[in-house]
């Protein structure tokens, strides 16, 4: 009893901590974590559209394109420049990516981590509402080697 008292009293804690900052839950189409994922990003300034912050993850491939299925867990930090709506957002990432096929069709067995930038635009209103980023997402180190020119596109809500 007393460790859930604890866990729940810290959680509360936590959430307190946290209120006032931008939250950005948002999906994401290419990007950091190849084809689709969906994302958490948080600043660590209060009342702020700027400044420093950081972002969570999940994703797969589906098996598109013909390929296996492959799941990934993009985790980055990232600097926001800009008062107001309109942003420059500039970050780094690294994604962790296994392969998600079943033993029997699997074509390589593997476990990588997959490096890349972030430059681009977002856009996030004053309070709670619909956000969009259009980022320019290079990828080091993945299977297929360096990809250079990659895009991605995150489409979400934001809050404080």
């Amino acid at each position: 009893m007393k460790r859930i008292s604890l866990i729940f009293l810290l959680s509360i804690i936590s959430l307190n901590l946290f209120a006032q900052h931008r939250k950005f839950g948002y999906a994401e189409l290419g990007g950091s974590s190849i084809f689709t994922s969906v994302n958490f990003d948080m600043r660590f300034t209060k009342e702020s559209n700027d400044g420093l912050g950081f972002r969570v993850g999940a994703g797969s491939s589906f098996g598109a394109f013909d390929i296996d299925k492959i799941y990934t867990a993009p985790v980055g930090i990232n600097y926001i420049f800009g008062k107001g709506k309109n942003g420059l957002i500039v970050g780094a990432n690294s994604v962790f990516a296994i392969n998600g096929e079943p033993k029997e069709k699997k074509s390589d067995d593997f476990r990588s981590v997959i490096f890349s930038a972030d430059v681009g635009y977002r856009y996030t209103p004053t309070n709670n509402g619909f956000s969009f980023q259009a980022t320019y997402t290079p990828l080091f180190k993945t299977t297929e080697g360096t990809m250079p020119f990659w895009i991605g596109v995150g489409i979400g809500y934001s809050w404080k």
